[in-house]
């Protein structure tokens, strides 16, 4: 089973992602032009919250599936765990409901001390 196939519509990137391989389950989602799928979500988030550090890893093995995403902003000074991880699922709503499944770590950035 192809789990991820690039092809070229025009000048935009597509892959083909295995959603439920046991049911032949797929689908098309657009490539980012710099760094792929995962770096463009990272960059919405970065922009959206203003974060000083976002990654976004396919921990399904290159199936598009499972995500795991570490955020660190200053915008979640003060805020609870759970207003932080709703802060994140607001800038990509649209992309989980994509997905089987998604970890979503959140921290602010440390203090920095003068010498």
């Amino acid at each position: 089973v192809d789990q991820v196939v690039a092809v070229a519509a025009g000048r935009a990137m597509w892959r083909r992602v295995c959603v439920a391989p046991q049911a032949g389950a797929v689908q098309w989602r657009r490539w980012c032009a710099v760094g792929g799928y995962e770096e463009g979500v990272a960059n919405r988030i970065r922009e959206a919250l203003q974060a000083a550090h976002c990654s976004v890893v396919d921990r399904s093995g290159g199936c598009g599936a499972n995500y795991a995403i570490s955020v660190e902003a200053e915008g979640f000074k003060g805020k609870t765990h759970l207003q932080r991880q709703r802060m994140v699922q607001a800038v990509i709503r649209d992309e989980i409901a994509k997905w089987h499944a998604v970890t979503i770590q959140t921290k602010v950035p440390e203090a920095k001390t003068a010498p």
